[in-house]
């Protein structure tokens, strides 16, 4: 069951609660597994940022999945800061590296971000992707089709894209020139 968690800075992250067969036992593999299955099954917007192993889900009078409840049992036995499920931190090196986690920094409201950290991990959305996207386009001068966005959901990824985005369109530019 995936549950949908504002912060009272109204960040919003993707929870998943999950049922284990009898005959699985709960490890930090199994959370792995997850995630690759996600990886491998759904666009990175819609991956969870965090996973809960729950003995049963918590039903209402209704009959559904009570998700209040869920949700206040997850909050009960978890750290919801999004740094908790974010890989190793790599600085930043480059230039552009700098300033695109300086932004995501702000844009995110999270005080260190990694080059290697996924913007929607850390609880990106495609309403921050248009803000991103402004963000480029202003202070960098190209234009980056929304879709790469999705695709390259790391700094270290985008980076790379935004240098070879800038060649191409200097090469563009000294085309037309004519000597």
């Amino acid at each position: 069951h995936v549950l949908v968690y504002k912060t009272e800075g109204n960040q919003e992250y993707l929870l998943s609660s999950v049922v284990l067969s009898p005959d699985v036992s709960a490890d930090d593999s199994i959370i792995d597994s997850l995630r690759e299955m996600c990886k491998d099954e759904l666009p990175s917007y819609m991956h969870p940022s965090h996973y809960n192993i729950v003995d049963e889900m918590p039903i209402n009078l209704s009959d559904k999945v009570d998700s209040k409840a869920l949700l206040e049992l997850f909050i009960s036995q978890n750290d919801l800061e999004p740094s908790s499920n974010t890989v190793a931190y790599v600085a930043p090196v480059t230039d552009i590296e700098k300033q695109l986690v300086s932004y995501w920094e702000d844009l995110l409201e999270l005080d260190r971000v990694g080059i290697n950290d996924d913007f929607f991990a850390l609880g990106g959305h495609s309403l921050l992707i248009i803000r991103l996207s402004n963000y480029i386009q202003k202070h960098f001068s190209i234009e980056i089709p929304i879709r790469i966005y999705f695709e390259f959901t790391t700094i270290s990824e985008f980076s790379k894209y935004m240098k070879l985005a800038m060649v191409d369109q200097e090469d563009e530019e000294f085309e037309v020139l004519d000597f």
